[in-house]
């Protein structure tokens, strides 16, 4: 079962969104409404923070490889005041073993962001941060303030939380006393788990382009090459999580997905609460994402650089529902909303064919557009099997619903030629999607996104090299600059393409029909389609309905009589060519 995300407007890549109510999705996709999940009613004892002194010695638990738990101990160092932001302290420990936990990771390491930590048999705290210097030195989230979000009602007000805490005084004295090194020698800072990113389908290339993109929007990922998770569709088994067992959280699934992996916390009635610090850079409260089991691939233990656990997901287990600075919330058994993508393509040189499918659960401010890139990109690639020089040809169904609950479609397509990227027809798709999103009239919900297309290693373009023109009053096809014809004739038009690689001309027959109100001397014009552009409409309705039209890049316009009509090639057509009707009136 797929559902919908209502999108609220706001600046491009900067979108604040609130999660639609369960039952809201259940009304519109005419499901059964999900069970009430059970609430959380005996959250686990915690420690004070007041009591977290420097000294307490205290034990965790975290999953390295597969799914059990594995012990390390620490001690507390101390504590930096609103380390993490006002109101949220950030407590400093050490790891100090056992030797074999240290063997393998060296300390903190990527993927161990919730890992709870326990004094006396109380919750402390869950793992956030890391020493980088050091990665035997971490950071902790009090453990007051993840049990405070599980019941956490309403957004989170735009604040910042800090990604690099530099150690006070006595912490920096406290960390040389326990390395034997003189305070002099301490000059790094704690810095906040990134989180683990696995992505699907991308080349190392375009993984380094992604982790780019993520770090200019200031979001906190380390990003992967990682197995597709299987799609959601809907289906979720209600297994619950343990303290320190992976979790995963999924923004896509399927061909396309884009996953996180941490540790839970702590569980409490049906909700589970991880990670210890926001997934998204600006926690944005309410939230929608897929929640799923994982299992721990293996540990890279770093020198001198925290080590990293690699992870994929299993099954479908419920949805998050909060993202907030002091860690995450997910629901077992209650399957989030998603919007399926499908798009079936064929290589035109083999005749291999792939039909790829994807759920995108997270679709706020620009992730919907990454999700699709990713889905057509890897899906070209699949039939292509490489990346290089070629053309590509691209139909599309986009569909959704307004804020009234206005249905809309929108269909189109593309064809481009390149020496470079053979799949760059997929960006007008995007296009597509970012101006309905972004759109400055209406809300909208996506509820489908399709395409089918097709790409070959050739160069399918030409140029526009010969006009031949006829009509009854001069009947043979000629080169002509002007060609004689009354009201109501039809003009014959022959357009001969040069194909850009090896082949035989192209030849296209048309024809224009001269208006019985015509008269004096009609300029005709020839040319290839422009494409798909942004567009400047005056109103959601006139969006849809300039998405919906337009020219291609293989359509050869005519433009005559102040009309234009488009003669779909099966290349994209190049330059230009023109004649002169001359109306004849007289008998």
């Amino acid at each position: 079962m797929s559902g919908s995300f209502r999108l609220i407007r706001g600046q491009r890549g900067v979108v604040l969104a609130t999660a639609l109510a369960l039952a809201v999705v259940a009304t519109m996709l005419g499901a059964t409404p999900a069970p009430a999940a059970t609430p959380c009613t005996t959250p686990p004892p915690t420690v004070p923070q007041a009591q977290l002194t420097p000294g307490t010695i205290g034990n965790g638990v975290t999953a390295l490889g597969g799914t059990s738990p594995r012990p390390f101990d620490f001690r507390v160092i101390d504590t930096i005041p609103n380390g993490w932001m006002i109101g949220l302290d950030a407590v400093v420990i050490q790891i100090t073993g056992p030797s074999s936990f240290l063997d393998e990771t060296g300390g903190v390491f990527f993927g161990m962001s919730g890992s709870p930590a326990y004094v006396g048999g109380r919750l402390a705290g869950a793992v956030s941060g890391v020493f980088y210097d050091d990665p035997t030195f971490g950071l902790l989230t009090p453990a007051d303030a993840m049990v405070d979000i599980v019941e956490a009602a309403g957004s989170s007000p735009r604040a910042s939380i800090a990604r690099e805490i530099a150690p006070t005084d006595r912490v920096r004295r406290s960390i040389a006393l326990a390395s034997g090194v003189s305070p002099a020698q301490v000059t790094g800072s704690f810095q906040q788990l990134p989180v683990p990113l696995g992505v699907s389908g991308m080349s190392p290339s375009q993984i380094t382009a992604l982790q780019q993109r993520m770090d200019e929007r200031g979001e906190n990922f380390w990003i992967y090459s990682a197995g597709a998770a299987p799609a959601q569709v809907g289906e979720v088994q209600a297994i619950p999580f343990g303290p320190g067992q992976p979790l995963g959280v999924a923004v896509s699934t399927g061909d396309a997905s884009y996953y996180a992996t941490g540790t839970a916390t702590f569980v409490c009635g049906d909700y589970v609460a991880a990670f210890g610090h926001p997934f998204f850079y600006d926690a944005p409260g309410e939230i929608s994402l897929g929640l799923s089991g994982a299992k721990g691939l293996m540990i890279l233990k770093g020198s001198s650089y925290p080590g990293s656990r690699f992870a994929l997901l299993t099954e479908a287990r419920g949805q998050i529902v909060q993202d907030r600075f002091a860690g995450i919330v997910g629901v077992v058994g209650v399957a989030p909303p998603s919007v399926p993508i499908t798009s079936d393509l064929v290589n035109l040189d083999t005749g291999s064919s792939r039909v790829g499918t994807t759920e995108a659960i997270h679709t706020w401010g620009y992730w919907l557009q990454e999700i699709v890139w990713s889905h057509m990109s890897g899906n070209f690639v699949g039939v292509f099997q490489h990346l290089g020089a070629g053309s590509s040809q691209l139909g599309w169904t986009v569909e959704g619903m307004t804020e009234s609950g206005q249905a809309f479609t929108v269909t189109n397509g593309a064809m481009v030629s390149s020496q470079w990227d053979a799949t760059e027809s997929l960006w007008s798709l995007v296009s597509t999607i970012d101006q309905l999103q972004f759109n400055r009239f209406e809300e909208v919900t996506f509820t489908g996104i399709s395409a089918t297309g097709s790409i070959t290693k050739q160069r399918l373009e030409g140029d526009i090299v010969r006009v031949r023109v006829s009509s009854p009053l001069q009947p043979a096809l000629k080169e002509r600059g002007v060609v004689r014809a009354r009201p109501g004739q039809v003009v014959t038009i022959e357009v001969t393409l040069d194909p850009l690689e090896d082949g035989p001309d192209v030849v296209t027959t048309l024809s224009v029909r001269v208006p019985r109100g015509a008269q004096g001397v009609e300029q005709v014009k020839l040319s290839g389609g422009r494409g798909l552009r942004y567009v400047d409409a005056g109103s959601f309705e006139d969006l849809v309905a300039a998405l919906n039209g337009g020219d291609a890049e293989n359509d050869l316009l005519v433009k005559a009589f102040g009309a234009k009509a488009a003669h779909p090639q099966d290349l994209i057509v190049n330059g230009k060519g023109g004649f002169q009707i001359q109306v004849v009136r007289n008998r």
